[in-house]
């Protein structure tokens, strides 16, 4: 039998689609990006890829934090990146 702690609420074993968080790891990314993940290693040192996370010695990327970075490297021509409703490139 568990003790319980009266109002404590027990933690949720199965995501639910509000709490679930899409993933990616090193391998999927630089399949998506079709790039090397050499070069994905080296845009994590400078600082020039997508946001990411480290969870012991595991690189994953947010799907969200993806879609931002290939969003803000959209371009409608040379030199012109796209720009978002808000005005943000």
């Amino acid at each position: 039998m568990q003790d319980s702690v009266p109002g404590a609420v027990a933690p949720t074993l199965c995501p639910t689609p509000e709490t679930r968080v899409a993933h990616l790891d090193s391998l999927q990314l630089s399949r998506r990006l079709n790039i090397s993940i050499k070069s994905l290693a080296r845009m994590r040192q400078d600082g020039t890829g997508p946001r990411f996370m480290r969870i012991g010695s595991k690189i994953l990327y947010r799907l969200s934090d993806v879609l931002e970075y290939e969003q803000s490297r959209l371009y409608n021509a040379v030199g012109s990146p796209v720009v978002d409703q808000e005005g943000e490139s």
